[in-house]
């Protein structure tokens, strides 16, 4: 299976195999990445707020959440846009929500910076599927 295939925003001398293997090492990482920050984040987010537990355990609950059903939300608009435009838009998002999290300790910015990167892990994710 070496025939190129024609999608958009790839360049079409990938072939198949290799477009597969590189998919899926994306995917690998970007799944590695975000379960072996759990941990960190949790304790990152518990003495931010002041050693509160229960803040810590929602703010990563609205995370995971965020993670797994918010691309849902732009589901419809996905396919109309350009790949690579939209993966690299995931990873920034993503950026943004975690780098914000070192200028703010207060509940509720950490919590939409934190939906924010959860958002772009999602549509990197649903992208690499």
């Amino acid at each position: 299976m070496t025939e190129t295939v024609e999608r958009p925003g790839v360049r079409p001398e990938l072939s198949e195999p290799r477009l597969r293997r590189t998919l899926g090492v994306n995917y690998l990482c970007c799944q590695f990445g975000k379960f072996s920050l759990m941990p960190v984040l949790a304790v990152m987010l518990a003495r931010g707020s002041g050693g509160n537990a229960s803040a810590a355990g929602f703010h990563l609950f609205a995370f995971l959440l965020c993670v797994g059903l918010s691309s849902l939300l732009v589901s419809r608009w996905l396919p109309r846009l350009p790949y690579s435009t939209t993966m690299a838009a995931g990873m920034v998002c993503s950026a943004v929500g975690f780098g914000a999290l070192a200028f703010t300790s207060r509940p509720v910015p950490v919590l939409l910076a934190l939906c924010l990167a959860g958002f772009g892990n999602s549509i990197h994710g649903v992208l690499v599927r």
